[in-house]
């Protein structure tokens, strides 16, 4: 998850994924783009991290996830 992160820009991602899951853990689905403003932590990192943590909840709650979802609405990660 750290790969190629300086100090600041750990933290920050932990913040943001943090702030995540804890939207997942008060009942609510939250929406990856709301969580991508942040110009400290490089995109593509922390839209990787999003992605998984957002895979992890929704598996967990029986969701059905396509994974090509997740390409159609973020094209970079292809």
């Amino acid at each position: 998850m750290s790969e190629n992160l300086n100090s600041l820009e750990y933290d920050v991602l932990q913040q943001i994924i943090e702030a995540f899951e804890l939207a997942w853990q008060a009942g609510s689905a939250p929406v990856i783009s709301d969580f991508l403003g942040d110009e400290r932590v490089p995109r593509r990192q922390l839209l990787r991290e999003l992605i998984h943590t957002d895979l992890e909840y929704r598996c967990r709650a029986g969701e059905n996830v396509c994974v090509e979802n997740y390409f159609d609405r973020f094209p970079e990660m292809v």
